[in-house]
C-alpha cells in the first residue's frame, strides 16, 4: 500500500464527518466532547506531568489534524507538530474551574482533537477517535505493552474502497441524528471526576 502524502487536503472518515457536521451545526457546542479529569494525591511535579502529555501526543496524526470546509467540502489537513509550554494553574474553586474547562468548545480549524490543557488535564474532543485512539493515548502515556497496533489509513482506504448501499444508507441516517448530551458521575471530593457525552 502506497502512503498518501499529508501535505494537502485529506478526506474525512464517516465518524470525522459526523463530528465536524455536529460541530458546525451546534456552533462549537461541547456536547460532543469526552472529558476525563483525575485528581492525583501526593507529591508530583505537575510541570513534568503536563510536559509528558505534550510529548506523548505531539506527533500523533489525529492530534495534528485540523478540519475545514473548502468549497462546500469537508476536509482535513495536518499541522506541523509543536509543543506548548505548560504552566501551573492553582485555584481554590476546583468545581468551577473544571466546569469552565469541560464546557469550553473546541475550534476544530485551529485546535487539535486532543487538548492537553495548562490545567494538566487531557481532554479529547468528541467520541470521534473512539476506543482505538483512546487506547493508543493510554498506551503512550503508560508503559508500552507488546501488542501490535494496526493503523488504518483512511485517506488511502477512501481512494480505493467502494462502500455498499447498506453502509451508505446507515451513515447517511446516522449522520442526520441530533447530538444528545449526557452527564456522567461527578465526584470532586474523591479521586476522579468524569464528564462523558454520547
Amino acid at each position: 500500500m502506497t502512503p498518501v502524502l499529508r501535505d494537502g487536503h485529506l478526506p474525512l472518515s464517516y465518524l470525522e464527518k459526523e463530528m465536524l457536521l455536529n460541530h458546525l451545526i451546534y456552533d462549537g457546542s461541547p456536547a460532543g466532547k469526552m472529558n476525563f479529569v483525575c485528581k492525583i494525591r501526593g507529591d508530583i511535579n505537575v510541570e513534568a506531568l503536563a510536559n509528558a502529555f505534550q510529548q506523548a501526543t505531539v506527533d500523533i496524526e489525529v492530534f495534528r489534524t485540523r478540519y475545514h470546509v473548502v468549497e462546500g467540502r469537508v476536509v482535513r489537513s495536518q499541522r506541523v507538530p509543536t509543543l506548548e509550554i505548560p504552566r501551573v494553574v492553582q485555584t481554590s474553586n476546583l468545581s468551577s474551574f473544571v466546569h469552565n474547562r469541560v464546557t469550553k468548545p473546541f475550534d476544530l480549524s485551529t485546535e487539535p482533537l486532543g487538548r492537553c490543557l495548562n490545567s494538566h488535564r487531557y481532554t479529547q474532543a468528541s467520541h470521534i477517535s473512539g476506543g482505538y485512539l483512546a487506547r493508543v493515548g493510554v498506551i503512550m502515556l503508560a508503559e508500552l505493552n507488546e501488542l501490535s497496533l494496526t493503523y488504518i489509513d483512511w485517506a488511502q482506504w477512501a481512494e480505493n474502497a467502494q462502500p455498499d448501499s447498506r453502509a451508505l444508507f446507515f451513515w447517511s441516517s446516522y449522520l442526520s441524528k441530533q447530538l444528545v448530551q449526557t452527564q456522567a458521575g461527578i465526584c470532586l471530593g474523591s479521586l476522579v471526576m468524569i464528564s462523558g457525552l454520547l
